[in-house]
């Protein structure tokens, strides 16, 4: 027993929830501090303001957020966009939790298939989506900037 939440459980003392406009300067906040290609904070409110088809989802601990999801309804298929958690919370379980909540919310949705692009380095991220199902169809080279990097095309099928 390695004394972490099991994959898809939200972990202790948190609460994963819809995101509301309110949320803004706490995922504004994580945008900065995860990505090196952060979302201008006017995106981001865009897609908190229920007017495009952007989902997001946060895990909230002692009233803050510490992690969140996005992906937009693509019509023919979800695509993910985001999974962010803090540094300092990484590592137990919370994206796996984001993750299959992610999922259930699109098979709410029945849509048929779920898909993101990844940066090839991010090793955590891959083994976390290949866990969950998703596999590698392609690349995108030199996709990313910031550092220059390809992409890798993940895609999980919900319906035959």
């Amino acid at each position: 027993m390695t004394g972490r939440p099991e994959a898809g459980v939200t972990p202790p003392n948190c609460l994963i929830r819809a995101a509301v406009p309110s949320d803004l300067p706490m995922i504004s906040d994580l945008e900065q501090r995860c990505f090196s290609d952060p979302w201008h904070p006017e995106s981001l409110a865009r897609d908190l303001s229920g007017k495009t088809p952007a989902h997001y989802t946060v895990v909230v601990r002692h009233d803050r957020i510490i992690a969140f999801a996005s992906w937009w309804n693509m019509v023919d298929a979800a695509e993910i966009t985001r999974i962010a958690v803090l540094p300092d919370d990484r590592g137990g379980g919370i994206a796996s939790a984001l993750l299959k909540r992610l999922i259930d919310d699109v098979r709410e949705q029945a849509l048929p298939e779920i898909r993101l692009e990844m940066r090839r380095g991010n090793r955590a991220a891959r083994a976390l989506y290949e866990k969950a199902g998703f596999e590698a169809v392609a690349v995108r080279t030199g996709y990313y900037t910031n550092p220059d990097e390809d992409a890798i095309i993940m895609l999980k099928k919900l319906a035959e």
